[in-house]
């Protein structure tokens, strides 16, 4: 009845884009976010503030990360330190 399903350790699952523990799981989809917004800030530099603005908080990889940020628990990850300093 179970043979088609994957058993994987919850250090590395995921469900519905945000980790299921505070392990190997929520580090990589930190660093996945910080790798999309790092490119995603470089790009929208060419364009106005405002519409940069509006794309970054509407359909670039923000609501994604404020997903993570929700449904996991990230206090004190290191990673929050990197997508902080990200702009400066």
């Amino acid at each position: 009845m179970f043979d088609g399903f994957k058993q994987i350790n919850t250090d590395s699952a995921t469900l519905f884009g945000a980790p299921l523990s505070t392990g190997a799981a929520l580090t990589a989809c930190l660093a996945d976010r910080y790798t999309d917004l790092t490119r995603d800030v470089k790009r929208l530099k060419f364009i106005s503030a405002h519409d940069a603005l509006v794309l970054l908080k509407n359909s670039l990889s923000v609501p994604k990360l404020l997903h993570i940020l929700r449904a996991a628990c990230c206090v004190g990850h290191e990673s929050l330190r990197k997508l902080d300093d990200q702009n400066k």
